[in-house]
């Protein structure tokens, strides 16, 4: 409905919020950890479009792999099985996943894009089922799985010797890369919780639930079908049984224990264990060391350069429209959680830039649900009762100093010292 109602950046109502949604994406990227309270606030419906917003506008701001790393983390802290880790639909495992897709879009393009469509037409174009349960119109049966099996093996082949082949894991790009990088890493910090096994495990799980598997069995949303083309039931049903094994090959797991008709098809995850081992022991690696360089070297905080207000003409109107409702649906919680996250250089700052948000976004009219804000933080300075768009906010025992960038500049409110 927002999106009907509005279609650029020029529309004037939009407009008297654009200084809080420039504040907002600092916010967002400045300190990742308020980035990752929102996973303790966002509700299941808005899972998929706070995720997307997040990463659109991190992207924009050049703090991508900061928002992706801190996400990472953000679910190892959350699950403590390896086999949980980026399997639920959370708001970490649907920001990585849009972050992926969004950065690897030509990749899966050169990857499958003239691939997928041969197959389909040829390889890909007669059933390759081998549940039997779903081929009794046959005479022989076990003759027409066991035919579909070495078909199913053969074509499956195909897929991986092509993404595992030197030339596309020359050209898989740096950010998916440093993706599982991240992975690689918070399995080190949890130390003898994960063994080099479950690493290998979750890094492939990754790579092939949220990349590569999501692009094979939905060409068309990918853009890897001719405009129009959609495949059919059969070939839809050929794709499934392919990640199946990929997805299986890149766990580590045997197949049967689920479907037992998959069992006889451990030959092929027989077959290429090694070359999917040597494939995941690859990808997270940073390929400029070859060059002498620092491994990902981006990361470190001395590279950053400081975050200044955007011009947003560059971003998206739908990614700040979802966290403005967000804001305005759960602005009193995100203020209790970040109010508690341990001293920081960037968490005075934050709080500050959270009251100055969420009184520049104000109550909207378009969003029913919105709720209006009277909250405190006790903290050692700082105690500021408001409603949204109360012109003053009283502060007791305000230390100016700890907040020269904000304090000083904003315009949204006036501050009166109650002392």
């Amino acid at each position: 409905k927002v999106q009907r109602k509005m279609s650029s950046w020029d529309i004037q109502d939009l407009m008297v919020s654009a200084p809080a949604y420039q504040q907002m994406a600092i916010l967002l990227c400045d300190d990742t950890r308020v980035v990752k309270v929102f996973l303790d606030v966002v509700k299941p419906e808005d899972v998929d479009a706070v995720a997307k917003a997040v990463v659109d506008i991190s992207e924009v701001m050049g703090r991508g792999l900061q928002v992706v790393q801190a996400l990472t983390l953000a679910e190892f802290e959350k699950n403590v099985s390896v086999n949980t880790i980026f399997r639920l639909q959370s708001l970490a495992s649907r920001s990585i996943s849009h972050y992926v897709r969004k950065v690897g879009a030509i990749y899966l393009s050169t990857i499958f894009g003239d691939l997928l469509p041969m197959l389909l037409k040829n390889e890909l174009s007669e059933s390759l089922e081998i549940d039997p349960t779903k081929l009794t119109k046959f005479d022989d049966v076990n003759k027409v799985v066991e035919a579909n099996r070495q078909k199913l093996a053969n074509v499956t082949q195909i897929i991986f010797d092509r993404i595992t082949s030197p030339e596309m894991v020359q050209a898989i790009p740096r950010e998916i890369r440093v993706a599982c990088h991240f992975i690689e890493h918070a399995c080190v910090q949890r130390g003898q919780e994960f063994s080099a096994e479950d690493k290998s495990k979750l890094v492939g799980g990754f790579i092939m639930l949220r990349f590569y598997n999501p692009a094979l069995v939905t060409p068309e949303a990918f853009g890897l079908l001719p405009p129009g083309s959609v495949p059919s039931p059969v070939n839809r049903r050929n794709l499934i049984l392919i990640t199946k094994l990929l997805q299986s090959l890149s766990n580590n797991v045997q197949l049967g224990q689920k479907e037992e008709f998959m069992a006889p098809m451990n030959n092929f995850l027989d077959k290429n264990a090694e070359a999917m081992k040597a494939y995941l022991e690859a990808i997270p690696k940073d390929p400029l060391i070859s060059q002498g360089k620092t491994a990902w070297a981006e990361l470190d905080d001395k590279n950053l350069k400081k975050l200044e207000l955007p011009n947003l003409r560059k971003f998206s109107i739908t990614s700040f429209m979802v966290l403005h409702r967000l804001f305005l649906k759960s602005g009193n919680e995100i203020i209790d959680r970040v109010s508690k996250l341990e001293e920081s250089k960037f968490l005075r700052n934050s709080e500050v830039s959270i009251y100055v948000v969420i009184n520049g976004l104000g109550k909207s009219s378009r969003f029913k649900d919105s709720k209006p804000l009277t909250h405190n933080i006790l903290g050692n300075c700082l105690c500021i009762p408001f409603d949204v768009r109360q012109e003053k906010v009283f502060v007791q025992k305000l230390d100016v100093s700890k907040f020269p960038s904000v304090w000083s500049q904003s315009g949204f409110l006036s501050f009166v010292d109650s002392n």
